[in-house]
């Protein structure tokens, strides 16, 4: 049989017997309702350490991953000892390797891309308002010079029609 230290981490058991300690003798428990009857009674989740009903609700019902050379975090105690490795620094799990310096360096080559994208977006953006804004001046431009233009021959058509009028008369 395979003993209890060789499937979960000796921190996954410290958390669990904390657990069980509150099903033997809960004693803030018992103030909120029946412990372990798949109703969360108790704000803080703690009449219900072996069930589901209280998922989520505090630190009392997931386990803490320190992961060192990352962010730590809480994952579900139904995550604990389930051969599948949740935490990087592997302390959910007996046979998994500390993957927390890649899974960082990874985020961080991530992130950069996401600046760098974000930064070429910037630029281009910049480019696209200056081109705008050189079209929006040259279109003025074109129009002054047009509307002068129709000034001007607005002013020979007068004439022209001057000259028409003078010579029917």
């Amino acid at each position: 049989a395979v003993s209890r230290s060789s499937f979960m981490t000796k921190k996954a058991l410290l958390f669990v017997a904390l657990l069980w300690s509150l099903v033997v003798s809960p004693s803030s428990a018992e103030e909120c309702g029946p412990v372990n009857d798949d109703y969360c009674d108790c704000a803080d989740g703690s009449d219900e350490p072996l069930t589901s009903a209280c998922a989520g609700v505090n630190a009392v019902t997931k386990f803490y991953c320190e992961n060192a050379a990352d962010e730590g975090r809480y994952v579900s105690l139904s995550r604990v000892g389930d051969a599948i490795c949740d935490c990087c620094d592997g302390s959910d799990e007996v046979s998994c390797p500390d993957t927390c310096a890649e899974e960082r360096a990874k985020k961080e080559a991530d992130d950069e891309a996401r600046r760098d994208a974000t930064r070429r977006g910037v630029a281009q953006r910049r480019e696209l308002l200056c081109a705008s804004w050189e079209g929006q001046k040259n279109a003025k431009t074109e129009k002054d010079s047009s509307e002068s233009k129709l000034v001007v021959e607005e002013k020979a058509l007068r004439e022209v029609r001057a000259k028409l009028e003078r010579k029917r008369a």
